[in-house]
């Protein structure tokens, strides 16, 4: 009968989303955005620099945890009033694009497999584009920078033109990071490390020099790399080191004292039974003469400060196959070569006398480190004296997933010494998030030896270099570099590979040596070129530019990026370095395909829609891994319900007359969330700043339940519903729903933009302060309220209501009662007075009162304060409910209903 009279809400924002209206939304809250808050927002630009994702295969989780965490600091950064710059970028270079372009025809040529690769990259690169803007991602999809653009290339050539004039790029012959499977030099950050098994060996090398003739005297060393014995170039032993001569049947052996004294089984196999006939000091071996008994040369033992007394205190030096048996084969002037061809094949004719034949060596008897086709040396008990398994962690491949050698070959090296020195002192001027990602970065960068740019693949930038033919020395002359990327500048990378000719690479007063150069055929280290892309923004934005990434870019696009920006400028390419961590399964797994344990984005899309995902993010705590469950994700469905719920009611209960204009009247209660948004604002500008979204999450949603739903809703609806539409005290409450809206529907805006927008489309105007979105209206302003004395009032109040409450529970559970609605609430203080209108809001009850009441239902005590409940003694009133009517209405709703 009564509840026409009433006002109840209502609301176009329906319970749940819609999908179509969602996608109708999309361009709104992304391209259209971005362009918008460039044309709004004045200064310069805070750049968010893309770290660009691999244009191959399909999206995975990880993709949308990284771009929409970038693109929640991005509309943070929007909300605050700044103007940002995001270009999303494509790594489309590398060896996994180009064994797909290959395929099984290895008769291609270099020309074809990269224009096979381009359209392979190409439409990869579309593919992700889309999926990447169904994370409502604010941006334009169609201003993009990639690695296998001309201009992009351009860019990065003119880099490696300004690196070599400053001396930084040499070609060298020394030993590189090399995978038999791919055929092509690796850089540190493209490794993996396994434990796998091999064979060791102790190999004996027979005593020739003049130092001592005895042909009984063998040095004896231990290698895990067998393969790498012929190219063994000197035995490196410390002389401060004490070392023993061991009489073992009709030989003498030499190893450290150490070694001799603490045998292990296998070295104790060959040297159990031997007697020390001699100790002496190490010192006394330098310069001592042997024979390798592979290519019957003659070698000289050296000192090495890395030796120790572990294995056999002797180590056996290849300079074509380890970084400190290159370094002491540069320090005495040793030929540096590799043992092995590109396949990781034995190429010495000479190993005939490791496989125990006569004559040359038979194909059937080329070896390789890691395959079954290596020589059986147990047999040649001459010079290998013993073998036995051998476990330890090996560096892979990280595509193929296959052990890598040590291998000496001509390369191009970027070298690091001075440059790692300066990038650590340019990390004082970045800020690090989380803080303690600066060590991680710092480890990898102190470790870190001279860069291998230089791969031997198809597909990627070409090294815009002319070699000497017949030594294979660069030709560095900036004529000639700049007149190689001029072409390739105009016709495009592709040119370099299209046949062998040089001569229009030859600037036109040097054509005479056309018949002494060629072209180097080599192309750059994929993470040269994504490191380089910082070339993509403009100069000296660094001050102004983050990076974000997960975990893995410390050995990766975070250091090369800051190694190539130090060794250009003498500055980190970035002022804000963010890091974040990977997905978990259930089982706290890492997600990964091999695994089968991946979620797809768009499946988790179809259960909680595009606001879901991104507030999953929002959520969670991206530094470090996260944990993704059923739970996590019902938990995020749940919010999104509740904040979908708080907007139906605040936009239920306001139409287009509500203004944001100061109420003459506010009570305390109004006033006391009117100052909680103020702090939930000024907390949330904090957060932002600070790019932590988790405990902006927590904030908003105990904001959300605790004040708003559980204290504030529930006191306002009987004003909202039954009170006069023009009543004083119903317009305050509406002025302070609208000010929950505006503040709502701005701080929510980065985490949520489709169900912001949707409700800011349908605000009351009032609320809107001229923008067509709530990320352009910024943070909302408060007026000056003299909020002096109010939050004590209402926390006592709010203990009265828990207090009132137990005496429910108590009235329930003799059925006495159940709720407060009929029921009138006394309370008793021992050192203040109650604001009963206060409390009486609050409870939700018909009537309070300070003193103790005569006939309680239950009552109690705490702290100093009494209070009871009892039933009204008057009528329910049956428009509002309340037990506050002499008989059918009472005088509030009977007021009303005359005004009607």
């Amino acid at each position: 009968m009564w509840s026409k009279t009433l006002n109840l809400p209502h609301s176009q924002l329906a319970k749940r989303s819609d999908p179509l209206k969602s996608l109708k939304l999309f361009p709104k809250v992304t391209t259209s955005l971005y362009k918008a808050q460039k044309q709004l927002h004045q200064g310069d630009a805070e750049i968010l620099h893309d770290g660009p994702p691999y244009a191959n295969g399909s999206l995975h989780l990880g993709h949308a945890l990284n771009k929409i965490l970038k693109d929640l600091i991005n509309r943070s950064r929007v909300l605050d009033g700044k103007k940002i710059s995001y270009v999303p970028g494509w790594d489309c270079h590398g060896l996994p694009i180009e064994l797909k372009a290959v395929s099984n025809n290895k008769s291609l040529s270099s020309w074809s497999i990269r224009s096979r690769a381009r359209k392979l990259a190409t439409k990869m690169m579309n593919l992700q584009a889309k999926e990447f803007e169904s994370y409502c991602l604010m941006t334009d999809f169609e201003n993009r920078y990639v690695t296998m653009s001309t201009d992009y290339v351009v860019r990065e050539l003119k880099l490696f033109k300004s690196l070599m004039e400053k001396g930084l790029i040499k070609r060298k012959n020394k030993p590189v990071y090399w995978s038999p499977h791919s055929q092509t030099a690796l850089a540190e950050s493209e490794l993996v490390y396994d434990e796998i098994v091999q064979t060791a060996c102790y190999a004996a090398y027979p005593v020739t020099g003049p130092t001592d003739t005895s042909s009984s005297k063998y040095l004896l060393i231990w290698t895990t790399t067998p393969w790498t014995l012929p190219g063994n170039e000197a035995i490196a032993i410390h002389r401060d080191l004490k070392y023993v001569e061991v009489k073992v049947n009709d030989k003498v052996l030499i190893v450290a004292e150490d070694a001799f004294n603490n045998q292990n089984k296998y070295l104790a196999s060959i040297l159990g039974n031997g007697t020390v006939i001699r100790t002496f000091e190490g010192s006394e071996l330098e310069n001592m003469e042997y024979t390798c008994p592979l290519r019957r040369s003659k070698h000289k033992v050296l000192h090495a400060d890395y030796v120790t007394s572990g294995g056999t205190g002797l180590v056996h030096t290849s300079p074509g196959h380890g970084k400190d048996d290159y370094q002491l084969g540069v320090k005495h002037n040793l030929p540096v070569y590799s043992a092995v061809d590109d396949a990781g094949v034995g190429i010495f004719d000479s190993l005939n006398k490791l496989c125990g034949i006569e004559g040359s060596l038979k194909e059937t008897h080329k070896y390789s480190p890691y395959n079954d086709t290596f020589p059986d040396l147990s047999s040649m008990s001459k010079f290998i004296l013993g073998t036995h398994p051998y476990s330890h962690s090996v560096p892979h491949d990280w595509r193929s997933k296959t052990p890598v050698i040590m291998r000496a070959t001509p390369q191009f090296f970027l070298e690091l010494g001075d440059v790692s020195v300066k990038a650590l002192k340019t990390l004082d001027s970045v800020k690090f998030v989380p803080p303690s990602s600066r060590a991680r970065l710092e480890a990898f960068i102190k470790t870190r030896s001279d860069w291998c740019i230089s791969r031997q693949r198809s597909w990627g930038v070409p090294i815009p270099v002319l070699l000497d033919k017949y030594t294979g020395e660069p030709v560095t002359h900036p004529d000639f570099l700049d007149h190689i990327i001029g072409i390739i500048e105009k016709e495009g990378p592709d040119s370099w590979f299209q046949d062998a000719l040089v001569d229009k690479w030859i600037p036109e007063k040097y054509k005479s040596l056309s018949d002494d150069l060629v072209k180097c055929t080599d192309t750059l280290d994929v993470w040269l070129d994504s490191g380089s892309s910082f070339l993509s923004e403009p100069l000296g934005t660094e001050k102004r530019t983050t990076y974000v990434e997960g975990s893995d870019q410390h050995r990766g696009w975070f250091q090369s990026s800051l190694l190539l920006h130090t060794a250009m400028y003498g500055t980190a390419p970035f002022a804000t370095l963010v890091t974040h961590g990977f997905l978990l399964d259930k089982f706290n797994q890492k997600m990964s395909k091999s695994e089968g344990n991946v979620v797809k984005p768009e499946e988790l899309i179809k259960k909680i829609g595009v606001d879901g995902l991104r507030l999953l993010v929002a959520q969670s705590d991206y530094t470090s891994d996260i944990s993704l469950h059923n739970e996590s994700v019902n938990q995020v469905a749940a919010l999104l319900k509740k904040i979908r719920l708080t907007f139906k009611f605040l936009l239920g209960n306001l139409d287009e007359k509500t203004t944001l204009e100061l109420p003459s009247e506010l009570s305390s209660l109004d006033k006391y969330i009117l100052n909680s948004l103020q702090e939930l604002v000024a907390h949330t500008q904090h957060h932002f700043k600070e790019l932590d979204f988790q405990n902006f999450v927590r904030e908003l949603q105990f904001h959300m339940n605790g004040t708003l739903s559980a204290v504030y809703f529930d006191a306002v609806k009987d004003t909202l519903y039954a009170d006069s539409q023009d009543s004083t005290r119903r317009q305050a409450v509406q002025y302070v729903l609208a000010m929950i809206l505006a503040t709502y529907t701005r701080l929510l805006a980065p985490l949520v933009p489709l169900i912001t927008q949707e409700v800011w489309d349908i605000s009351p105007i009032s609320i809107k302060n001229g923008s067509d979105t709530p990320l352009l209206a910024g943070y909302p302003s408060f007026p000056e309220i003299d909020y002096t004395g109010v939050t004590e009032p209402v926390l006592l109040a709010l203990k009265v209501r828990d207090m009132a409450n137990e005496c429910l529970e108590l009235a329930k559970k003799d059925k006495l009662a159940t709720s407060l609605l009929p029921c009138d609430i006394y309370v008793h203080s021992s050192d203040d007075e109650i604001d009963t209108d206060l409390v009486e809001l609050i409870c939700v009850a018909s009537h309070a009162y300070n003193g103790i009441s005569q006939n309680p239902l239950r009552q109690v005590s705490k702290d100093g304060l009494t209070v009871s409940i009892a039933l009204s003694n008057q009528n329910k009133c049956e428009r509002c409910w309340k037990h506050n009517a002499e008989e059918t209405l009472c005088k509030r709703c009977a007021t009303c209903i005359d005004g009607l």
